[in-house]
């Protein structure tokens, strides 16, 4: 039995970019409005993140694999709770073969429920 090759990083970006479309689509069907952040970081503010204990130095936003949402409702910011749980859920399920989305309400160092991204080189 043959595997799939396994994703290139490039093809990791395209599928990423696809699938924000679907789920800000899903979002704003479900009424929530969306603020992005966060979609590329360099590896110099990785670094001062990490050092700041905000994140790691080996952020997985420095491959642009993954982006911070913040939801909105009636234009009032949501900093935790159902629609991002509905969300992940929602973002966790475009997931196929080589193409794990994480979602970091999953995370166990800390909640990062604004967090989206495809895992690649061992990271999320």
């Amino acid at each position: 039995m043959s595997t799939a090759p396994t994703p290139t990083l490039g093809q990791k970006q395209e599928r990423f970019a696809h699938s924000l479309g679907l789920l800000l689509a899903y979002a704003s069907k479900l009424g929530y409005g969306i603020r992005l952040r966060e979609l590329s970081r360099t590896r110099e503010q990785a670094e001062r993140n990490a050092k700041a204990g905000v994140g790691i130095a080996n952020s997985i936003h420095c491959d642009h694999l993954a982006i911070d949402l913040y939801i909105t409702v009636d234009g009032n910011l949501l900093w935790a709770g159902d629609p991002y749980e509905e969300l992940g859920r929602f973002w966790k399920g475009l997931s196929k073969p080589g193409y794990e989305h994480c979602w970091g309400g999953d995370f166990t160092r800390y909640n990062d429920c604004y967090h989206f991204s495809i895992a690649h080189g061992g990271r999320k």
